[in-house]
């Protein structure tokens, strides 16, 4: 819950990589793990954006205007996706696709390696698929960490008192 109150993805997404180990009495200890790489840009809602007027943009994102020529209505603007609720984001170089089964986001450039990013716009470089945080990196934001810190604190406490008011009753 506290994932899907900062970022915008689906709880199925969540669930599919996050392990929780509960305590019980003879092992009174519990954790929470997650794994998994990096999501693609299709699990935040990607839209490919069109063109409203004569403008157009190139593959390092520089924009054209069309001034004495026929209007270009469907000049594509990038793509835009929303990984944080409320800050959508948009890649002008972008372009939507139908590949590995399923909505996939590429661009021209390449993957520069773990966490170093994405290198865009050589031309002769290859096209490549754009990702995003990985599921282990949402949980382990600060904001996301806190609220997780304070449910747990305030769960063992309510547990705990339940727990020697039931033994003393017993």
């Amino acid at each position: 819950k506290q994932i899907r109150q900062k970022y915008s993805i689906a709880a199925s997404k969540i669930n599919n990589v996050m392990n929780v180990t509960k305590s019980t009495q003879s092992k009174l200890e519990a954790s929470i793990r997650t794994s998994g790489s990096p999501l693609s840009w299709n699990n935040f809602g990607a839209s490919q954006q069109t063109a409203l007027g004569t403008t157009s943009f190139n593959r390092k994102g520089v924009a054209s205007s069309r001034l004495n020529r026929k209007a270009r209505t469907n000049a594509k603007r990038g793509v835009t996706a929303t990984i944080i609720k409320g800050q959508k984001v948009n890649l002008p170089t972008a372009f939507i696709q139908i590949a590995n089964g399923g909505i996939t986001v590429f661009a021209r450039g390449r993957n520069k390696g773990n966490a170093q990013g994405f290198e865009f716009a050589k031309p002769r470089l290859p096209i490549g698929n754009i990702t995003t945080l990985s599921v282990p990196m949402m949980f382990g934001d600060n904001k996301v960490m806190d609220g997780i810190s304070r449910r747990v604190v305030e769960v063992l406490n309510e547990r705990i008192s339940h727990e020697i008011n039931y033994l003393i009753r017993k």
